[in-house]
């Protein structure tokens, strides 16, 4: 069985998942040989991957990682560069508190900047407009999600407080500041927030959130137009796999 997922794999990505999971309409009937689909209404928040994480499921909520020997922490080496690598350095560091090696296990030090490194980074953040385009494109999302699913409308005050809480512009805010440090060396910012003191910046800056808005609707509107190609595509190679997977079995009983 399939479930239907409402995904959040991303900026406007909320409902792509749930209609390529979807069976196809009548004209791209499966065969009597395809799987049959059925589907479950489930609501899955997907975090960012761990780089080295391939396949499902994952004991840190990343994917299983590609040697088992991070689980007990036998390659103390190993499990630390993997955490180096990890987006979700807490959840990363919950998964490993029963190593042996608690220091070599522990995720990477946060940078120390200092409180005027932040301030020049909240400075060219706010000159540049991203509290009002990362507080726009969570509302767009927020109201793709209601337009393509209807019967989540009663829970959106919950789905507008948790992006509130953990995706809105203030509850990002350092770690977006840290973001911008390591991309930016101090000069490099003190020039771009002259930039955006400029008419042309200032123009910039006041457009960011329109300009994410459109790019997020016109993204929406190209997968909705295009969503049979996908669909159709999602189920051929649904059924390949079953296919395939059948085929092994059955070789594998005829060789014993």
């Amino acid at each position: 069985m399939l479930k239907r997922s409402l995904l959040f794999a991303g900026l406007a990505g909320a409902s792509l998942l749930a209609a390529a999971e979807t069976a196809p309409n009548a004209g791209n009937a499966p065969n009597a040989d395809a799987p049959v689909v059925t589907e479950e209404e489930t609501i899955t928040i997907v975090a960012v991957p761990c780089s080295v994480c391939t396949e499902q499921p994952c004991p840190h909520g990343h994917g299983k990682c590609d040697a088992e020997a991070h689980k007990k922490c036998a390659d103390k080496k190993k499990c630390a560069e993997a955490h180096k690598k990890c987006a979700d350095k807490k959840k990363c560091a919950e998964a490993h508190k029963k190593c042996a090696d608690k220091k070599a296990c522990a995720p990477a030090p946060v940078p120390d900047y200092s409180d005027s490194d932040y301030e020049l980074a909240y400075t060219l953040m706010e000159c540049g407009g991203v509290p009002a385009g990362i507080d726009d494109a969570n509302a767009f999302i927020i109201f793709e999600q209601m337009e393509q699913s209807p019967m989540l409308k009663p829970a959106q005050p919950a789905f507008e407080k948790f992006f509130r809480d953990h995706c809105s512009y203030q509850a990002m805010k350092r770690d977006l500041a840290r973001l911008h440090l390591a991309t930016f060396t101090r000069d490099e910012m003190r020039k771009l927030i002259d930039f955006f003191k400029t008419p042309a910046g200032k123009k910039l800056a006041a457009s960011q959130a329109d300009l994410t808005r459109h790019t997020l609707a016109l993204r929406a509107d190209r997968i909705h137009r295009n969503l049979p190609e996908l669909q159709k595509n999602v189920h051929e190679c649904m059924v390949k796999a079953q296919q395939d997977k059948t085929g092994s079995t059955a070789a594998a009983a005829q060789s014993e």
